[in-house]
């Protein structure tokens, strides 16, 4: 059994060297000892999880002739699928099917250069958003690196040499807060049927699929706050939707509410909606997209830049910081590991904010 630089056992095959770093290692049926160090603990016994189980499974008939697409297919099937969530398997496939297969997934794993690897990338920039080329790459990285590991191939062919070409990315859209006065002013009296799960993550900063997935028995009226502890999140191969915990532990957490937002909830349970997620209202459960549909026309009423559900979520992070919550108390509500994931990500200086403090700053500074 291995162990860490405190002594902590850390399963067989890994282990902690005075470098930090963790080695993992097995005995294949071969007799060989393939080795790689890690800088993650995950990542050592992921990848040790996936040696063992293919050189148990060699007689799947995996030979040096093997074109990407079958080489996916295993990957796909006999090693993510074991240990990734069936969301993250969904994403790497859309991204395989879209970006990469339509351009090399008819060669042979041994033929692919890093030539090719680069006509993905410029291809994928093409016709695809800058996110979802990077994920191209993540999995095209991850099914070399396998690949490799295997001995299927010498070397990965995604090389340094693969350039991720400069790409403008667009300035994620929030709410100014005269924006946000307005969209507010104009939903509140009205009947629109979104209209309290788009002013809820104004004053949450909830994810859409935290929104979907949040149950009565997550509601605590004496304590005005509530408690994430699922996303809902729609199986497109299944057509159903799943209930999935948070990523991290840090997605776990306890939200306090607002007069508004509170208000919201006991409105609706004044209704006596008799469904188990809140923000249910039939049998039949909304997925995000209609969300974002319904928000962009009442943008569109307003004569405003439309903005997605995610937006808000963005929005109410931006209003927080501009009237002075602490950036670590908003990390907490945001359900962020990192501080640096909330204050790069999810707030923004708008326009608006901009001309504001630098005239203050004037203000203070003005000579009588």
């Amino acid at each position: 059994m291995g162990k860490d630089l405190k002594g902590k056992e850390l399963g067989k095959g890994v282990r902690q060297k005075s470098d930090g770093n963790y080695y993992a290692r097995f005995v294949s049926a071969t007799g060989k000892r393939p080795e790689k160090s890690f800088v993650k603990l995950q990542e050592a016994k992921l990848w040790l999880e996936e040696q063992r189980y293919l050189d148990k499974h060699s007689q799947l008939g995996i030979t040096n002739n093997i074109t990407l697409n079958a080489w996916y297919d295993y990957w796909e099937h006999n090693i993510i699928n074991k240990s990734v969530r069936n969301t993250t398997v969904i994403i790497y496939r859309n991204s395989y099917n879209r970006l990469i297969k339509p351009v090399i997934g008819h060669m042979q794993l041994s033929n692919i250069k890093p030539i090719h690897c680069q006509e993905v990338i410029n291809k994928g920039f093409d016709c695809y958003a800058l996110n979802s080329v990077r994920q191209a790459m993540l999995v095209m990285k991850q099914l070399f690196d396998t690949a490799v590991d295997n001995e299927l191939i010498l070397s990965t062919p995604l090389t340094r040499t693969v350039k991720f070409p400069q790409k403008k990315t667009q300035e994620r859209r929030v709410f100014s807060a005269t924006e946000q006065k307005a969209f507010v002013d104009y939903v509140t009296p009205s009947k629109f049927i979104y209209k309290e799960q788009m002013l809820f993550v104004l004053e949450t900063g909830l994810r859409c699929g935290e929104l979907m997935g949040l149950k009565w028995s997550d509601v605590d009226f004496e304590k005005r706050c509530i408690r994430i502890q699922r996303t809902l999140v729609f199986i497109s191969d299944k057509k159903i939707f799943e209930e999935h915990s948070p990523k991290t532990a840090s997605g776990n957490r306890i939200i306090p509410l607002t007069d508004i937002a509170y208000q919201i909830l006991w409105h609706r349970r004044q209704q006596k909606i008799m469904y188990q997620y809140v923000f249910q209202a039939t049998d039949h459960i909304v997925r995000a997209g209609s969300y974002d549909e319904s928000l962009q026309s009442i943008c569109k009423n307003l004569g405003i830049k439309p903005i997605s559900m995610h937006g808000l979520r963005h929005s109410f992070a931006t209003r927080c910081i501009e009237n002075g919550m602490n950036p670590k108390t908003l990390q907490k509500i945001m359900g962020h590991s990192a501080l640096s994931v909330t204050m790069d990500l999810y707030v923004h200086v708008t326009e608006e904010t901009l001309f504001n403090e630098v005239t203050n700053m004037g203000m203070k500074y003005k000579m009588g």
